[in-house]
């Protein structure tokens, strides 16, 4: 499953985030999809790490994380699952500032919320596109949540086994997504890492090329044998990378420019029947059916709002009040989303049919944070006042069964 943020919607651009610190060019200049924002304004705030802010019972910090830079100690290494335990399905938010939220019902309610820093305003004199907790991907992994975090500053990766309590088990490095496939997870970047033990420990994973600097977007699909994919984009070109995650990488022979574009923001990596699909947030959609050698484009008409959902061997993807589908993306069908005015962002669809979302749009975060579930991902029902908090900008939402008592 991956997991890519949905940040767009109502028309509304979104930021582009700088070269990373993590092996980037010393003369690449940040660029902006946003003009109204200057990224150079926020730097110093960036640079901040929230980590240290003080903890209040208004103001809740998340548990401790480990001190260790690299790999977990022994004795913190996650027990194997047993495979006679109670499980439930949880849902797991990512949002910015090191920010998670669970829920535990199936959607109808989210608790233990929590981040770096509650009282902190995103946007408000710090930029948090560009900042140690800026949320890159979660995905859900061997009975394992596994999460980055940062962009253009020190970042981390963070595992937790009931997506309640967390841990660092790579610190000071930034990747432009994560993914996992049959027990192995990828950090996507020009120099990604990967891990056979659920995110316990992380090893390099060859050095994949690509035009473009940025690794922007990490998916995987389980076609011709298995592959993660990572798409790296400038706003002006693209490039994809796909292989085994283990060090073998190869490029397409063809891949539009205009592919990819925004995938950051919206819409994502996926597959339907045998194509393999990227969608960016301009709605330009790419597929290939030959293992990704060859790539062709199509658009679905308007921006995508949302991140890709995968379902009953189709993807869906918001955006303009509709849901598109497709199931060979390169043909797409759409149908109106209820209320109208419900933009979806953030989303996620349980086995068993639920989807869970959180508005997307610019400002669309703290008091105007809204959080939604549906069946059938048209009609959707927004969670009344106390059911959830709003708080910090959420970027992408991961299910997974944890431990029933996790949850009590």
């Amino acid at each position: 499953m991956f997991v890519l943020v949905g940040l767009l919607g109502c028309g509304e651009p979104a930021l582009r985030a700088p070269e990373p610190d993590d092996g980037a060019r010393p003369d690449a200049a940040p660029a902006s999809r946003d003009a109204s924002m200057d990224a150079s304004s926020h730097d110093a705030d960036a640079a901040t790490a929230l980590d240290a802010a003080p903890a209040t019972d208004a103001n809740p910090a998340p548990p401790p994380l480990d001190d260790d830079a690299g790999a977990a100690p022994d004795d913190a290494a996650a027990p194997p699952l047993d495979a006679g335990s109670a499980r439930i399905g949880v849902f797991v938010a990512q949002g910015y500032a090191g920010r998670s939220v669970r829920s535990c019902d199936d959607g109808r309610s989210w608790i233990d919320d929590q981040s770096m820093d509650d009282a902190l305003r995103c946007f408000e004199g710090t930029d948090c596109d560009h900042h140690p907790g800026r949320a890159m991907g979660i995905v859900h992994a061997g009975g394992r949540f596994v999460a980055t975090f940062g962009w253009g500053a020190g970042g981390s990766v963070r595992v937790s086994d009931d997506g309640r309590t967390w841990r660092t088990t790579l610190a000071d490095r930034t990747f432009g997504g994560v993914a996992a496939l049959d027990g192995r997870v990828l950090l996507g970047q020009r120099a990604p890492m990967r891990s056979d033990d659920r995110g316990e420990t992380w090893t390099e994973a060859g050095t994949p090329t690509f035009a473009p600097w940025n690794v922007r977007a990490t998916g995987a699909v389980p076609l011709a044998g298995g592959l993660f994919l990572m798409v790296a984009e400038d706003a002006r070109d693209s490039d994809l990378a796909f292989g085994d995650g283990a060090g073998r990488w190869s490029n397409p022979s063809t891949f539009p420019a205009e592919c990819g574009q925004g995938v950051m923001d919206a819409g994502g990596i996926g597959h339907a029947g045998a194509a393999m699909v990227v969608v960016g947030a301009d709605g330009i959609a790419c597929s290939s059916t030959d293992g990704g050698t060859t790539w062709r484009s199509s658009a679905l008409g308007t921006a995508t709002g949302s991140q890709l959902v995968e379902a009953d061997g189709a993807l869906w993807v918001w955006g303009g009040g509709r849901r598109y589908r497709t199931v060979d993306g390169v043909s797409w069908s759409s149908e109106p989303t209820s209320p109208p005015d419900v933009v979806i962002g953030a989303v996620a669809r349980a086995p068993g049919g639920t989807l869970v979302a959180v508005n997307a749009g610019w400002r669309g975060w703290y008091a105007q944070q809204r959080f939604y579930r549906s069946t059938d991902g048209l009609r959707w029902e927004a969670l009344a006042p106390g059911q959830f908090t709003g708080g910090h900008p959420i970027h992408g939402i991961a299910f997974g069964e944890v431990d029933a008592s996790a949850c009590r």
